[in-house]
């Protein structure tokens, strides 16, 4: 009987031990997965940040547009409307195009195109694109949240009680917003991908 007890005994402690060499290994699986994702997540915020630094030391090396030719960009017509004024003015050293679209008596679009080429402009690209490009909040009166333009990263930040929206996205040397009053995101979304720059 106690040769039995022992055998029975010696079973349950091998079983007990087949099964925490199990849990370690399924612990040890966990972790190589978790490490792998962390790794994988860090490779790209990587590639990201090394792809910007590109993007910024191209641009800087860029001849900024005159006002003349930045102006052209603007679309005489844009979403069926004419053109109803465009100006184009400097900030912090950079210029941008800006004209603006009724497309109703309740409706209009405000189309703004940064040239972010020159020192000024990287200035342009780091304060207006780079910093909030990723950014993603919401809350009951309003949200932004990242979107894709024409293969291109941007932003989409809309006011959820008055229907206000803009997207802002970079494509080649230009930094891009439209935003429109009272238009909702899916019309500037439409419309920006059908934007295309001169």
């Amino acid at each position: 009987m106690k040769t039995y007890l022992g055998v029975l005994l010696g079973i349950a402690i091998s079983l007990c031990s087949c099964d925490s060499s199990n849990s370690d290994s399924k612990a040890n699986k966990v972790n190589e997965d978790s490490l792998a994702k962390e790794n994988a997540e860090a490779e790209k915020v990587k590639a990201a940040a090394e792809a910007s630094e590109k993007t910024k030391d191209g641009l800087s090396k860029l001849l900024p547009l005159s006002e003349t030719e930045l102006k052209a960009l603007l679309p005489e017509t844009f979403m069926g409307s004419a053109q109803a004024d465009a100006d184009v003015s400097s900030s912090s050293g950079a210029l941008s195009a800006v004209a603006k679209y009724e497309i109703s008596d309740s409706n209009s679009v405000v189309l703004t195109i940064f040239d972010c080429a020159g020192p000024e402009g990287v200035g342009i690209y780091n304060m207006q694109y780079l910093s909030m490009v990723n950014a993603e909040e919401e809350t009951d009166e309003e949200y932004t949240k990242p979107v894709t333009i024409n293969g291109n990263k941007g932003m989409e930040h809309c006011d959820k009680t008055t229907n206000d929206c803009s997207i802002t996205w970079f494509s080649n040397r230009f930094l891009i917003t439209l935003e429109g009053e009272n238009t909702g995101a899916a019309k500037l979304k439409q419309a920006a991908a059908g934007l295309r720059l001169k």
